[in-house]
């Protein structure tokens, strides 16, 4: 046997020794990583404003991935990340307000962020409760709510999941408050603001 295949021979079994289970192969696979496909997906964030009865906007940049084992999905976790100026209504006026120093402040907070820290089966096929934490307008704050991983396959066929969830939460616990004085009733501008996304992650 030549010299340098002793040495091949020699490292393969101090690994071999060092490493048993993946050696073995036993050790378990990472949980898959899907990412957000955006150009099939849609994040909207809706507000009661008196002037047009409802802001609606979409959000046009944002990214973020799903990880998934389909033997243990109990383990999933999800994150986000929003471009805080990227929406858009249609009404530029709003838009310009909404991203004002008056109400999001996206210059000075430009990443409205979710990572979730648990995700736990619900009832109902396809259906879990997420708990996590929001980052807004520099104000982190924890978050629970339902939402839906639908799959049609494994990713290794060519598919991916479609995940739908919903954040209501109050503006006011993110210190946006668009006047000291005048915004305590959420008549102008309500208090509650409904984030919707439906993602696909492949």
């Amino acid at each position: 046997m030549a010299k340098a295949d002793r040495w091949l021979l020699l490292g393969i079994l101090i690994w071999a020794v060092s490493f048993p289970s993946l050696a073995s192969g036993a050790a378990p696979c990472p949980p898959n990583v899907f990412h957000f496909d955006a150009a099939k997906s849609r994040i909207s964030g809706s507000i009661p404003y008196a002037v047009i009865g409802q802001y609606v906007c979409v959000f046009q940049r944002y990214e973020g991935e799903l990880r998934f084992d389909f033997n243990a999905p109990q383990n999933a976790a999800v994150a986000l990340s929003i471009d805080a100026a990227s929406g858009h209504s249609g009404f530029l006026k709003l838009d310009q307000l909404a991203r004002s120093r008056l109400l999001m402040d996206a210059k000075k907070y430009p990443r409205i962020i979710f990572k979730s820290l648990r995700i736990a089966p619900a009832a109902g096929k396809s259906q879990y409760h997420v708990w996590g934490e929001l980052t807004l307008h520099g104000v982190t704050r924890s978050v629970d709510f339902p939402f839906e991983i639908e799959s049609s396959g494994r990713r290794e066929a060519g598919s991916g999941f479609l995940l739908r969830g919903v954040w209501r939460i109050n503006r006011k616990d993110y210190n946006i408050i668009w006047h000291p004085s005048f915004d305590k009733a959420g008549i102008v501008v309500g208090d509650i603001l409904t984030v919707d996304w439906e993602i696909t992650a492949r």
